[in-house]
């Protein structure tokens, strides 16, 4: 038997037992807090899990564990236990039609852009291969965040849109100085190049994001150095894909 223990709502959560049934209608609460409609329920290895369709977006989630909304307390998916909606057959028949369709598109979609980056990765290794000096043990990139952070939730993060490769360097030591030469490599990080102590930022412990220039780690353009951990051959594949597109290059000898 598996089980769920949220110490915050004190309440113990049996996953082998079923909290809804097919055709519920549910909510989430949290990052989104759209509505879904259950339209299959299943065993799997440790309990139930529940196949959903968002019906905002109109694509298929799932989760394993939906609580009473009686007993909400944080981020997760919760069922009306006071007034439980549902949907009959025809109209979920039509949502589930509709999210094959996105999900057919999509698969196809993913497709596509895997032969795709395929073919930047092939080119992207052969520029590689002629550009990283033999004797580099470290590469200074610069990085484009986008924050997505959401206070309301206490998430705080950010997603990387463009990576940019300035330099190569032939020794590990991390030296503001060599990222801020790199930084006038490309017309976005430019205004790095400025001996500003505020864009030096030092953060060598657990979950850091170690050395880096930049306004902020969380929006924005940084620069930063990562070392070859396990050769030049493996950073060449790490960075093929970046390496593909000649946009990407901002290396100056």
């Amino acid at each position: 038997m598996s089980k769920f223990f949220s110490l915050g709502a004190g309440v113990k959560y049996d996953t082998t037992q079923k909290a809804v049934e097919k055709g519920q209608i549910i909510h989430m609460n949290g990052f989104s807090h759209d509505e879904y409609v259950v339209y299959d329920i299943v065993d799997v290895y440790n309990g139930l899990m529940y196949k959903l369709i968002n019906m905002r977006t109109n694509k298929f989630a799932q989760c394993d564990m939906i609580r009473p909304l009686s007993q909400k307390f944080g981020i997760g998916y919760y069922y009306d236990d006071a007034n439980p909606k549902f949907m009959d057959d025809f109209e979920m028949s039509i949502y589930q039609s509709e999210a094959e369709k996105i999900a057919q598109a999509e698969a196809e979609e993913a497709q596509r852009i895997a032969k795709q980056n395929e073919q930047l990765k092939a080119k992207g290794r052969v520029v590689l291969q002629n550009l990283i000096p033999t004797d580099a043990k470290a590469i200074i990139i610069a990085e484009l965040h986008r924050d997505e952070s959401d206070g309301m939730t206490d998430y705080y993060g950010y997603r990387t849109e463009r990576t940019v490769i300035l330099g190569f360097s032939s020794h590990t030591k991390d030296l503001f100085s060599e990222m801020r030469k790199c930084a006038g490599n490309f017309s976005e990080t430019a205004h790095l190049t400025e001996n500003n102590k505020k864009y030096e930022h030092r953060e060598k412990y657990s979950g850091g994001e170690g050395y880096y220039l930049g306004k902020s780690k969380y929006s924005g353009w940084i620069v930063q150095k990562e070392k070859f951990y396990n050769g030049r051959e493996q950073a060449i594949e790490r960075y093929a894909l970046i390496a593909g597109d000649e946009a990407n290059i901002c290396v100056k000898y």
